[in-house]
Formats: structure tokens, C-alpha cells, sequence
């Protein structure tokens, strides 16, 4: 299932993020690696989404995505 994702903070963010996507955060302070993970679960109401996400390190948590968030879609 497909959802288009909206965030707002400065700006509006739309992406569209589906469990099994990989989710970058890139990183607001200059020399920090972006973190990345794996949506497991999208949770929420159309325009109010947030995720369950299993990041690189092996921690699970509910995520809120803001500006500085995109996913990559994985191929199914």
C-alpha cells in the first residue's frame, strides 16, 4: 500500500512510502552520516502518517518523518 507522506516544518514534504522502503534521514549537523532504515510498518491517517522502522544499528522505533527525510522505493 502506497501512502503519500507529508511533513511539515519550514516547507511541505511529500513523499510516498510503503513497508519494505529504506528511509534516509539526512543528518542537520555538517559531517554526520544520514541514518537509514527499513519501514516496517506504516502507521496513521492519510497526511499524518509515521513509521515503524528497524534502523542500521538493529533499533526499532516509531518515526515521524520532517524536511529532512526521504525513502527509497525498493523494487517489489
Amino acid at each position: 500500500r502506497q501512502i503519500p507522506v507529508t511533513a511539515n516544518r519550514r516547507k511541505e514534504v511529500a513523499v510516498m512510502a510503503k513497508m519494505g522502503d529504506e528511509i534516509i534521514v539526512d543528518s542537520v549537523d555538517v559531517g554526520q552520516a544520514p541514518r537509514k532504515g527499513e519501514i516496517l510498518e506504516v502507521r496513521g491517517e492519510v497526511g499524518h502518517e509515521h513509521y515503524q522502522v528497524r534502523w542500521e544499528n538493529g533499533h526499532e522505533s516509531t518515526f515521524y518523518p520532517s524536511n529532512t527525510a526521504h525513502t527509497v522505493h525498493v523494487k517489489s
